[in-house]
């Protein structure tokens, strides 16, 4: 026997005696070959590892063998993968799914001297499963189930005969999906494209993809554009060429021999839809889930449609969706198209019609733009790149669109704030009005996952008033609400009625709705139109649930000081002549500068270099010896003492040059003598582009003015503060608290106002466990995050020592949530973009105003009352500006209030009433300087005290909810933004 040959006899033994049979292993011999038979059971032909095990003349050869034997099955073993047949169906000729008992995997090897010992147990393992299921008799599997397997099986392995780039991914995936499409279109337009058959024998990889190639343009040239033009442009590694060619022949033969016509147009539908599923997947190509389809199709159009087109990535899912969902509630199905300029999206919708291009696909196809000219009711739009926005721009300023015309669209949560959609999001509020903003922190509304939502608007009614846009963040997964759906056709009354709820569920409040399963926030249209370029704020900000942040503030504002507390901020060295006090090492070498210039002794006794810290460049890590190469030179030492030495001629040559002279170092006397600057604990530099570091200080290094050094009172705590100000949570409060967001850059006032941990809590930091993460590199966001912005970020991606430090601080000192945890990295990632922290501190501190205070703004009640009152009883009042007093006063014939700026009197505002001045005294002491009043007596009775007790509560409730913000320029930034929000009117 061969090598292979004998592993696999070894194993075979092995796994017989683990199942607990009691049957031989022998080497069977005869004119036709070698063999391996298990007496009675199987009989196993070892094939190399680049041989198809699903090839017919092989099976072939050792059934003969085994019908002779009476064995009941046969097995062909590559030792990449195992397959095992009925022996009495493959005589038979029976389909195949009825031939196949099961296909088992095994080590991923291109020669059989590849094979190691650590190898073994999983080959051993794909064996003795394989035994089993021929001693139970595994029951067959359906063919539909056979036709996934095997066409993820082929392209599992032609992707892993890649360099396994997303270009690579793409073009076999390509080639997978053009393969599937072709056989299931030739299969119905036999007379039109040839059978699929490519040569067997072919050694090159390249001319089996050119000689697949002009099977597809031959398809072209018939009038079939979904197949691309050439599929030669797949670079196939040398050493698995081999494997490459056997799992692309495979897959052809293998299509033809199932033939999908006798699988039903339903199993059918759900394989090909599976098999474009996990296609996306390969390729990293998120496409939008059924059930979030779902959502929005019933949000967009509850009465359903009769005409809808869809456009972008989903690949005829929303088209499909939308008869399906029709049918079930009994309703005339719409006429569905595709908009599929490309061959990849028009191919796409042949797959999901399992190749029913004709009338009986439900689903017409659109190739150009200029036939876009009949009205639609929907318009359904998918996409996670940036290279479709110009396109959805257009589609939402020029598409026709009935009167109750309805768009949908699945895209990434950057089109909610990011700037390079500003131009989607204005088109948008001009032409429509944005009903439905939904995400879901739970899971993502994409497969494979990324961050997206759905935006649900509907065309301008003249006559109507504009409904309020409903923002949506789900907390739990769809499924929670209603069954969800696994096939695109698939069609269930019940979970229709289940949708239906959860749509009631979601808009049954017009003041909105938050708890554990979903927070709904309701914003008017026209604050929506406003956010809608970014400059007064974004989308995105609508969707953080305030109680998140309010509940993040609520646990960290016992546990923080300032860092002013523990020590001193200050910024870096200012030499006034940089080009003579700091030198490199070379110069200091070239020069010969004597050591006493540019080393120091410690208080250990131990020599240390006078380095320079000048940016974030000279830093590697928290804990790390900085990279720095630069010295900074003490001198200390009169002109006579250096005269003859190197360190005179490095002063005499500045001096020659006019050094001296200059306004920032004359003040010294000599020019040359630096005091000697302090040594900083913390290093923090200013600038810190793509990489945020807080660094320790080993190399007891003195920092320029590109840097900010920390002296501690304690510099015991040097490492545990280091560690807490890289963290995410370090990070994440800095940020949140930053009165000005300086995106990567810190001043000295913003050190200063770092919130870190009290003494307690620092006490509490194991530094131990987190040795890793102190004393290795850090790297820029995208690295450290897995994750360059908010719609990408995932838990699992962030650095493993990274999630590890941040896991205990958040949850066992901070005791933070996930859904509290997920959102910190999110807003940390979108701070680092855009700097709209403020606003969300306000969002969250209104949302302490009116659920633990019970205070409601005054847009809540008092213009309510206002709009209930014809024009005629309502008076606009414009108050004085800078009013530090308002009194009320009686005369002979009214009441005034007069206003005061400082010891004068500055206006009188006359009332007819005392009500009515104490409600103009009320507004002015609340900051405000146009106001509406109203002039109706009862009205203004039931005002009055509402809105004494509104003034005397919302000062002391400020009072206590600011007590949450450290103190420094942000507490009053917050606190007239929060009062200016409640006072809104």
């Amino acid at each position: 026997m061969n090598v292979p040959a004998t592993i696999v006899h070894t194993l075979l033994r092995r796994a017989v005696e683990r199942i607990g049979r009691d049957a031989e292993v022998t080497e069977y011999t005869s004119i036709d070959g070698s063999y391996l038979l298990v007496e009675g059971v199987v009989l196993v032909d070892v094939l190399q590892p680049t041989d198809d095990p699903y090839d017919e003349f092989a099976r072939d050869r050792v059934r003969v063998v085994a019908a002779r034997l009476h064995v009941p099955a046969i097995a062909l073993v590559t030792l990449r993968s195992v397959v095992s047949y009925r022996t009495d169906a493959v005589v038979k000729r029976l389909p195949e799914e009825q031939q196949i008992i099961g296909t088992y995997g095994g080590v991923d090897i291109t020669t059989s001297t590849e094979l190691t010992a650590d190898d073994h147990d999983r080959l051993g393992m794909a064996l003795q499963t394989m035994l089993t299921d021929i001693y139970v008799q595994r029951a067959p599997v359906e063919a539909e189930e056979l036709l996934g397997e095997r066409v993820r099986e082929a392209a599992t392995t032609m992707l892993s005969c890649t360099d396994r780039s997303t270009e690579q991914n793409e073009r076999v995936v390509r080639v997978v999906t053009s393969v599937l499409a072709y056989a299931l279109l030739q299969m119905r337009r036999e007379e039109d494209l040839d059978r699929l058959s490519i040569p067997w024998g072919i050694r090159s990889a390249t001319l089996m993809l050119d000689v697949l190639g002009s099977y597809f343009r031959e398809a072209r040239r018939k009038g079939f554009m979904m197949f691309p033009e050439h599929v030669d442009d797949i670079d196939v590694l040398d050493q698995r060429s081999g494997l490459f060619r056997t799992a692309l022949a495979s897959l052809c033969t293998f299509l033809h021999r199932i033939d999908p016509r006798r699988i039903d147009d339903h199993a059918l539908h759900r394989t090909v839809d599976d098999v474009v599923r996990w296609c996306d997947g390969a390729r990293r190509a998120p496409s939008p889930t059924i059930d979030v389809v779902d959502v929005a199709l019933r949000l967009a159009a509850p009465a359903g449609a009769s005409r809808l087109l869809e456009v972008g990535d989903a690949g005829g899912l929303f088209a499909v969706r939308a008869r399906m969902l029709a049918e079930s509630r009994g309703q005339t199905p719409p006429d569905v198209y595709v908009f599929a300029p490309t061959t990849d999206a028009e191919r796409a919708v042949v797959l999901r019609t399992s190749g029913r291009v004709d009338a009986a696909a439900d689903i017409g196809l659109v190739r150009r733009h200029m036939t876009l000219e009949r009205p639609w009711d929907v318009l359904c739009a998918a996409g996670t790149t940036l290279d479709g926005r110009h396109l959805l721009r257009l589609l939402a300023d020029k598409l026709p669109m009935s009167a109750n015309g309805a768009m949908v669209m699945v895209l990434p949560l950057a089109v909610l704030y990011a700037d390079h959609y500003a131009a989607v999001r204005t088109s948008l509020t001009q032409r429509f009005c944005i009903r439905w903003v939904l995400t879901s922190d739970a899971e993502s509304l994409v497969s494979p996952e990324a961050g997206t939502c759905c935006i649900v608007a509907t065309r301008h009614a003249d006559d109507e008033d504009e409904a309020p846009a409903r923002i949506v963040v789900l907390r739990k997964p769809l499924s929670a609400f209603f069954m969800t759906c696994d096939a695109p056709r698939e069609l269930d009354a019940k979970r229709t009625q289940h949708l239906d709820a959860f749509i009631g569920y979601i808009g049954a409040s017009q003041r909105g709705k938050n708890n554990d399963e979903v927070y709904v926030r309701t914003v008017t249209q026209r604050a929506m139109r406003e956010r809608a370029d970014g400059s007064s704020g974004t989308w995105f900000d609508l969707l953080v649930p305030p109680d998140v942040v309010s509940r993040i503030l609520t646990k960290t504002s016992s546990r923080m000081q300032l860092l002013r507390d523990l020590g001193q901020a200050w910024s870096g060295l200012r030499t006034g002549a940089n080009e003579f006090f700091v030198v490199d090492t070379e110069t200091i070498a070239t020069e010969g500068l004597e050591a006493h210039a540019w080393q120091r002794t410690g208080m250990d006794g131990e020599v240390i270099d006078n380095l320079v810290i000048g940016g974030v460049d000279d830093l590697d890590g928290i804990g790390m010896t900085p990279s720095a190469d630069q010295c900074l030179l003490l001198i200390d030492a009169s002109a006579s003492d250096v005269a003859q030495s190197n360190l005179g001629t490095w002063i005499d040559r500045a001096e020659r040059g006019g050094l001296h002279t200059r306004p920032t170092v004359r003040q010294r006397t000599p020019w040359y003598r630096l005091p000697p600057p302090p040594v900083p604990d913390l290093i923090i530099p200013k600038e810190q582009h793509e990489r945020r570091l807080v660094a320790m200080n080993p190399a007891h290094a003195f920092v320029s003015d590109g840097c900010i050094g920390v002296t501690l009172h304690n510099p015991q705590a040097a490492d545990r503060l280091a560690l807490w100000m890289n963290s995410t949570v370090g990070l994440f409060l800095n940020s949140l608290f930053m009165a000005v967001q300086h995106k990567a850059d810190m001043t000295v006032r913003d050190a200063e106002a770092f919130p870190v941990p009290t003494d307690e809590v620092l006490r509490d930091i194991q530094l131990r466990r987190h040795r890793p993460f102190l004393t290795r590199r850090i790297e820029r966001f995208e690295v450290e995050y897995g994750a360059a912005c908010p719609d990408d970020f995932r838990m699992d991606a962030v650095r493993r020592d990274r999630r590890i430090v941040d896991q205990h601080l958040m949850e066992n000192i901070i005791g933070l949530t996930p859904e509290e945890q997920r959102w910190m990295y999110r807003l940390l990632l979108l701070w680092r973009m855009r700097g709209d922290n403020v606003r969300l501190l306000v969002d969250a501190l209104v949302h302490d105003l009116e659920t633990r205070h019970r205070l409601e703004p005054l847009s809540q009640w008092y213009t309510p009352l206002l709009e209930q009152l014809p024009d005629e009883n309502t008076r606009v009042v414009i108050l004085p500006q800078g009013v530090t007093r308002a009194d009320i006063t009686r005369t002979m014939f009214a009441w005034n209030v007069v206003c005061r700026k400082g010891s004068k009197a500055d206006e009188v505002i006359e009332c007819s009433t005392q009500e009515e001045a104490q409600i103009i005294k009320a507004m002015i002491d609340l900051g405000k300087v146009h106001v509406a009043i109203p002039t109706d007596a009862p009205i203004i009775a039931d005002i009055v005290p509402r809105l004494d007790m509104f003034k005397a509560t919302l000062e002391t409730a400020l009072d206590t909810i600011c007590e949450v913000l450290p103190a420094t320029d942000v507490a009053t930034t917050v606190r007239a933004a929060l009062q200016a929000r409640m006072t809104a009117l």
